[in-house]
């Protein structure tokens, strides 16, 4: 056997007992709120430990618990918002070094921003008006000015809105709006075309399964639809 083979095989011989390795997982259930729909992780009180906060449809509540460290969380902090809260995201909007939780309120069309202290605890708290019933919300920087921006999907609109970041914790003026397929939903935002500037995929319920639209770094964004197709 040449010294090549031999590599290649000691290689491949690995990788399959690597991928005999069964994966375990133990369970650990946190009472979180009632009708739980959306949940972010996030280090929220600079311990350097991962904490969770979660949209609550059946209360219309944010919770947020905090890792103890050994496995388990505790509620710290629960906060009423406007209504049926669909899903949450985290970052830091004011630049004070510690991530702050935004949530998608789709029964009452509204966006709703969560300032959170160095502590853990909630500073303040606003609702910004979200027409047509926003079920999802990412934070993305997509004019490049080093602030997070605010995109959600306006729901019966089948459109992306974008609110831009002042720097702390407050939003003003809409750029364009981004049109999607029917019925979009959830937003993952990344630069998918490798240019520098952030891109936006977008999970339409209706036809069209997905739009991914492509940013120019000002806000501005070209839309192309794509089919998801089998394997």
């Amino acid at each position: 056997m040449t010294l090549r083979r031999l590599l290649m095989f000691l290689v491949l011989t690995a990788a399959t007992d690597a991928s005999a390795q069964p994966l375990t997982f133990s369970r650990t259930d946190i009472p979180a709120g009632t009708g739980a729909r959306g949940v972010v992780a996030a280090d929220f009180n600079g311990d350097g430990w991962i904490d969770v906060a979660t949209a609550n449809a059946g209360r219309d509540t944010i919770a947020v618990l905090l890792n103890k460290r050994d496995e388990t969380f505790a509620l710290a902090w629960e906060r009423y918002v406007d209504g049926g809260p669909f899903e949450i995201t985290a970052g830091d909007l004011d630049r004070d070094g510690t991530p702050d939780l935004v949530v998608a309120n789709a029964d009452k069309s509204t966006v709703e921003v969560l300032l959170i202290a160095k502590n853990g605890s909630l500073k303040t708290h606003r609702s910004i008006s979200a027409a047509s019933n926003p079920r999802a919300v990412a934070l993305a920087d997509v004019n490049r000015d080093g602030i997070l921006d605010i995109v959600y999907s306006a729901f019966y609109q089948d459109a992306l809105t974008i609110l831009n970041g002042v720097g702390n914790g407050t939003f003003e003026a809409r750029m364009p709006a981004v049109r999607t397929g029917q019925r979009p939903q959830g937003i993952a935002a990344g630069d998918f075309n490798n240019d520098g500037k952030i891109d936006l995929a977008v999970a339409n319920t209706g036809a069209s399964p997905m739009t991914v639209a492509y940013g120019d770094g000002t806000g501005r964004f070209t839309r192309r639809m794509s089919r998801v197709r089998g394997s």
